[in-house]
């Protein structure tokens, strides 16, 4: 007589089972499940191609690279170029400034085209613009890293750990 009440019991249970399986199934939305479409998040602003630009106007170049950036104090100068990562075009940004070189590049996926072979960047306690910053040493030189949403950005300071400031500057 018991198994038989725990035969009737577990049937019982994978009924119920079942009638929430296929409510699930019919109620799930088809365009959901679309493959054709892309599931990460399209760029702010797509890469047309562009000359190498060379300029002292923060603004221009960074109207030229599409994305905010970390603007190093004391700015002096910079640089955008187009290249190709994987096949897949990139843009490249130089920023020199009194205290520190920053590069940036777009998509942050090509975030190791900046990154030199033999960094191990780890946690730091350091944040920039709101995004958490990775350090390494490399070469007796301490590097950060910031990664946002849309770009990857490698800071190099001038002197031994003295980075300096920096402002967020954004695309007209």
């Amino acid at each position: 007589m018991k198994i038989l009440k725990r035969l009737v019991a577990l049937l019982l249970s994978l009924a119920v089972i079942t009638v929430f399986y296929l409510l699930a199934v019919m109620m799930e939305d088809e365009e959901s499940k679309r493959t054709d479409q892309f599931v990460v998040e399209a760029q702010q602003k797509p890469l047309t191609p562009i000359q190498e630009i060379i300029s002292e106007d923060p603004q221009r170049l960074v109207d030229a690279f599409g994305v905010p950036i970390p603007l190093p104090d004391r700015f002096e100068s910079g640089r955008v170029t187009d290249f190709t990562w994987h096949t897949y075009p990139a843009r490249l940004i130089t920023l020199t400034g009194a205290q520190a070189v920053v590069k940036g590049v777009r998509p942050a996926a090509a975030a190791p085209s900046i990154i030199p072979k033999d960094a191990d960047f780890k946690a730091s306690d350091k944040a920039l613009l709101g995004y958490a910053m990775l350090e390494a040493q490399v070469e007796g030189k301490t590097l950060y890293s910031l990664i946002t949403r849309d770009a990857a950005f490698l800071i190099e300071p001038q002197e031994q750990n003295q980075p300096g400031g920096f402002a967020l500057l954004e695309p007209k």
